[in-house]
């Protein structure tokens, strides 16, 4: 990847980390304080790379745990990382930006996932442009080979939901019988008549890929 279009794509990711943090609430931003303080260990406001690495090497993030990474990060490069900065961290590891599965290195940008590893128990596989270009990574699956980028991936993956939630609403295999009382056909009818309506199972809502924490053990997970 071109030096060029690494910080092009870097700052478009803490332009992100920027809006998520300022349309947060106080309490929002009251954590992504404390995530800064909990790397900034001697409280001069700015984290240095011995911080970062021993932060990186205590919370369990070998990727992360590198020089590399931590230029990356420092946009103006004057050898530490700013609070801009290191919310720019925090979104990358709460977002689950991938690092590529072949060279190592982080990807800021698009990125090419095996369509096969991406539901595995086992973990993705996900490679940058420039190692899925080059061919030269040898991953199959018994001779089968399919990768998608990130953008493809998530509208298949959008449609296969909503063809599988139309399947199930046609057949109503869980469907709420609910009963409701109908106005009788005639006055002969002693009571209220019920008709049932079959509705979906509400969808219980999944919060564990939200970008910020809604509570601080979220935040001590890191």
């Amino acid at each position: 990847m071109s030096s060029h279009r690494q910080r092009v794509e870097m700052e478009e990711l803490r332009e992100i980390a920027r809006a998520h943090y300022i349309a947060g609430s106080p309490e929002v931003q009251a954590l992504a304080s404390k995530f800064f303080k909990s790397l900034d260990m001697n409280g001069d406001g700015r984290v240095q790379m011995h911080e970062f690495l021993a932060f990186m090497k205590q919370k369990g993030h070998p990727r992360m745990y590198n020089t590399d990474f931590f230029q990356q990060l420092d946009c103006d490069h004057n050898g530490t990382l700013d609070f801009s900065e290191v919310m720019t961290l925090y979104y990358i590891i709460k977002s689950g930006r991938p690092f590529c599965d072949w060279c190592g290195l982080f990807i800021p940008g698009i990125f090419f996932s095996c369509v096969e590893c991406f539901e595995s128990p086992h973990g993705s596989f996900t490679l940058c442009r420039g190692c899925y270009k080059s061919k030269n990574c040898d991953h199959n699956h018994y001779g089968r080979v399919q990768f998608l980028d990130n953008y493809t991936l998530l509208e298949s993956k959008k449609t296969s939901a909503m063809s599988q939630a139309t399947s199930i609403n046609q057949n109503h295999p869980n469907s709420q019988m609910i009963s409701t009382p109908t106005t009788a056909a005639s006055i002969t009818t002693p009571g209220p008549t019920y008709s049932y309506v079959a509705y979906p199972p509400n969808p219980s809502p999944n919060m564990s890929n939200a970008i910020i924490p809604a509570s601080e053990t979220a935040m001590v997970s890191i």
